[in-house]
């Protein structure tokens, strides 16, 4: 799975007015960072028989990634039967793709995006935060608090977790904390 941008020939000051001749183009990122009017398509192709499984178009400004699961349920009806694996680049890879892939019965194979850290500080590994059941909360070694903040749509079991920065105590982390 692969998406490719389009550019639109539209004066900018065109984009997003009805009465413009391409009144669904919008913004996007195209090579080399440009922001330009267009479209995304997003293309499932299997990889055996060198067919066209399923296309969508969407608006330049519509993450490629989060397609993945309309496109390839999509394909799957058109292919007929379930692939082991589908293979797609890193605007794919997240964890709600490879949880929606993985309950469907496929395999996402997407590089890992590479670990981000916003404060420049040591990054750790999950295996080194201690879950606190009773308050539902994960301390890192750090001795950061994460508290849940919100479920994953779509898949009960899977929450977001999230450390406060400095000195900002939220409602959500003070009840957590109160909890003792």
């Amino acid at each position: 799975m692969d998406a490719t941008t389009t550019r639109v020939d539209l004066d900018q000051d065109r984009v997003n007015q009805p009465e413009s001749a391409n009144s669904e183009a919008r913004f996007g990122r195209f090579p080399f960072g440009r922001k330009l009017p267009g479209y995304n398509q997003q293309a499932v192709v299997d990889d055996t028989a060198w067919v066209i499984l399923a296309v969508d178009v969407t608006r330049a400004n519509v993450n490629e990634g989060s397609q993945l699961v309309f496109v390839l349920d999509d394909a799957l009806k058109h292919l007929g039967q379930r692939p082991d694996a589908v293979c797609a680049e890193l605007a794919y890879a997240s964890g709600e793709n490879a949880a929606a892939c993985e309950q469907a019965g496929v395999h996402l194979i997407s590089p890992p995006r590479a670990a981000r850290n916003h404060h420049g500080g040591t990054q750790f590994t999950i295996e080194e935060f201690a879950y606190d059941e009773p308050r539902d909360i994960f301390i890192c070694p750090n001795d950061k608090v994460l508290v849940k903040v919100h479920r994953f749509r779509g898949n009960e079991k899977r929450f977001k977790y999230r450390a406060f920065s400095r000195g900002l105590k939220s409602k959500v982390l003070q009840q957590a904390l109160s909890q003792e």
